[in-house]
């Protein structure tokens, strides 16, 4: 069922305690059996239930969808939780339907915590679809195909265009009151030409739009991206997206085999540029280096008088394995840099080396436990502090694998904690099996988020 209204919840709290400044999260995109701790939306309209159960880093808070009347999985329904910044949540809701045409809507809500001005208590609203009025009747060609590889489609039969935005490729940026949500496509044309195609909408968090939807208009643009060296260009036409982040008033698209794309999405004609990674080595052409989103992490910190800062962190492996348990007597090394001069004139552009550490060092770290003898994955540098760093291990002995979140302050050189985040076969008989399965197969990276703190206000 399509969702287009903006609705107006309630909100509950089962908790007395402040939340935390921040947070990493995940979403857990099924049907709940039972009531979740924490706190819970509902839509009054559609039987449809968003709930938080809030954690302090290091453990990982969660994000439940519950939708008792809702399609059910086997009809490829998928929740996912795209993007956050500050006060605000973007999930989007994809599904298949049929008629006329075979077509994958998608539903984009952005759940907003609180605020200051016109919204002071939790709002969750839907965004207008993302469409355009085809020129010459021939649709825009997609970088693009979802599911099953449909195009673009004619969903209300109005003569305009749904446009599939990727979700991988999308983030949302808050400024204020004013919000914008966007996803960016690297273009590329039989002459080797390469430009952006920008599709953003923004509106303000109060707006309720004309049909009930969550206001603004979606703007597609085609725009040039400024890079440097001639390298530099084959970086930006072999570019794949890994994931999106909001950094000062930027979007940022993040390919961890390359580099970022910086866009001031917020302006009336945005400006994209391109920083390469401070990497030693690039991939040749086409391929890229297997499994680079699992040892690479982009953070952004509250430090620099409260500007923030940009951090990149590399885990390099020191043996022949692309996944999987170190080969006996190897190990890695970890990387940081930190991103000093920004805009959109590449030439300023500065990365300062933070620290290089070896798997040696971390090993000897003190602390309550010891590091495990397994390769460090998602590296994560803590918003509030910096010196921190959080990773995530996996046992690789078992199907169902074990896995724990670790903790450790470069600073003082310590192991500040090791806790269970996954614990195997065991936790298949819990409420959320479904999500350990799918965790064990396919590990992947959290979502820090600042958000929670606006729940203090409520």
């Amino acid at each position: 069922m399509a969702m287009s209204s903006s609705f107006f919840p309630t909100a509950t709290a089962t908790a007395t305690a402040s939340f935390p400044n921040w947070r990493r999260q995940q979403v857990i995109p099924r049907r709940l059996q039972g009531y979740t701790e924490g706190i819970r939306f509902r839509i009054p309209q559609d039987p449809l239930t968003i709930a938080f159960r809030i954690a302090d880093p290091p453990a990982i808070s969660r994000l439940y969808v519950q939708w008792p009347q809702g399609p059910n999985p086997e009809e490829m329904v998928a929740c996912h939780l795209v993007a956050t910044h500050r006060n605000l949540i973007l999930v989007c809701f994809c599904y298949i339907v049929e008629c006329p045409v075979p077509a994958c809507p998608q539903d984009y809500f952005i759940f907003t915590a609180s605020g200051d001005g016109p919204v002071s208590s939790p709002l969750l609203k839907a965004l207008p679809p993302c469409t355009y009025q085809p020129k010459g009747g021939e649709p825009l060609p997609c970088t693009y195909q979802p599911e099953g590889g449909f195009p673009p489609s004619d969903v209300e039969g109005d003569g305009n265009l749904q446009y599939p935005l990727e979700f991988r490729s999308v983030g949302i940026l808050c400024q204020g009151e004013e919000f914008a949500v966007a996803e960016l496509q690297v273009l590329r044309n039989i002459n080797a030409n390469v430009k952006a195609r920008l599709c953003v909408l923004r509106s303000a968090i109060s707006s309720k739009g004309e049909d009930g939807d969550g206001g603004g208009r979606w703007d597609i643009m085609e725009l040039p991206i400024v890079y440097g060296s001639g390298e530099e260009y084959w970086d930006i036409f072999y570019w794949t997206t890994d994931t999106v982040i909001a950094f000062q008033n930027y979007l940022c698209w993040v390919d961890y085999d390359r580099g970022m794309l910086f866009c001031d999405v917020l302006q009336k004609r945005p400006g994209i540029a391109f920083i390469r990674f401070p990497l030693d080595s690039f991939p040749n052409g086409r391929s890229r280096r297997h499994f680079s989103q699992v040892y690479r992490g982009v953070s952004v910190t509250t430090e620099c008088g409260g500007s923030g800062a940009l951090k990149f962190a590399d885990v390099n492996r020191l043996d022949s394995k692309l996944l999987g348990s170190l080969e006996p007597g190897r190990g890695y090394t970890i990387t940081c840099h930190t991103l000093r001069t920004l805009g959109l004139d590449v030439g300023a552009i500065e990365w300062s080396k933070d620290f290089a550490i070896t798997s040696k060092e971390i090993w000897s770290f003190k602390g309550p436990e010891l590091v495990p003898h397994e390769v460090l994955l998602f590296p994560t540098v803590s918003m509030e502090m910096p010196n921190v760093m959080h990773f995530l291990t996996c046992d690789y002995e078992h199907v169902i694998r074990k896995m724990s979140v670790v903790t450790i302050d470069l600073a003082s050189k310590t192991v500040l904690s090791v806790i269970p985040y996954v614990n195997g076969q065991e936790d298949l008989s819990g409420e959320d099996a479904d999500m350990v399965r799918a965790k064990s197969s396919y590990p992947q990276s959290f979502l820090p988020s600042e958000f929670s703190k606006y729940f203090n206000s409520i």
